[in-house]
């Protein structure tokens, strides 16, 4: 059970890798910081999905952490899970813009695969899947708003129970079938998340996304693998930062030369 709770676990740290004390109207507010989150040239985004058995210190963390430039793009990106026996699993990505393309490049160790998107292709997609611009203002605007102290500075907290039909009606998300079939299969479709968004006072940046997973992942997991984990909680922390001073980077020459062509293997095969 522990094996597939770490998969589905990783799924949804991943989905999740794209997106106190009462209720206020936080319009203005979040123009503001999306309006800034769009000028950013570069951040870096740390997530940590912790699960936790209750009553116990037994605990273990799934962790992503990346490193962006927007234009053009280029990110860094290192995933570690903690395996069966103890140990930790590391898997990396990177991506960078080229004149012409698209080139990601994921793997670990001495294997690597290399994906490549026409450059105008990658574009369509992104205006056609790209969604509601107001994704943030759609689901904060009516959010109950406190102000708290981090890290030495005061930070607007916005808190909703998120569901799945306010994710779908604040983003104009396109229908994806698979995805339709795991949320109406996983019988979570009212299921409610907590959710809080932090943003710096000062600078009117996003530094935070933290999000209560337990009753979600518990639902899921029951209704899709037939288990019952309700002795688990589970939480996944989200931290931005380092806005717009990213130390440039170059993707290892190394990964490029041991990478293959994942299309171009399947189709020789």
């Amino acid at each position: 059970m522990k094996k597939r709770l770490m998969k589905l676990s990783v799924v949804l740290l991943l989905l999740c890798s794209v997106l106190a004390c009462k209720s206020w109207d936080n319009e203005e507010l979040l123009r503001k910081t999306q309006a800034n989150m769009q000028d950013l040239n570069s951040l870096s985004i740390k997530i940590d999905m912790e699960i936790k058995i209750v009553g116990t210190s037994e605990s273990e963390t799934i962790s992503m952490t990346m490193d962006m430039f927007n234009k053009p793009l280029k990110l860094q990106a290192e995933i570690k899970t903690p395996t069966e026996f103890g140990n930790v699993e590391t898997f990396e990505m990177y991506c960078e813009e080229l004149e012409n393309s698209i080139v990601y490049y994921y793997g670990s160790r001495d294997v690597w695969t290399r994906q490549e998107m026409d450059a105008a292709e990658y574009s369509a997609m992104q205006e056609e899947g790209g969604g509601n611009p107001d994704v943030l203002i759609n689901l904060f605007k009516r959010a109950k708003k406190s102000r708290i102290m981090l890290d030495n500075h005061w930070v607007s907290k916005l808190d909703i129970n998120l569901t799945w039909k306010m994710l779908k009606d604040a983003t104009d998300m396109p229908s994806i079938p698979i995805l339709e079939m795991m949320i109406k299969g996983g019988g979570i479709e009212k299921t409610k998340i907590p959710m809080s968004l932090l943003i710096d006072e000062e600078t009117n940046y996003i530094v935070g996304i933290n999000m209560d997973l337990t009753k979600f992942l518990v639902t899921l997991y029951r209704n899709l693998e037939g288990d019952n984990i309700n002795g688990i909680s589970c939480r996944l922390i989200l931290k931005l930062g380092n806005f717009n001073f990213i130390e440039d980077f170059e993707i290892p020459q190394e990964v490029k030369d041991k990478s293959y062509n994942e299309y171009n293997e399947i189709n020789l095969a």
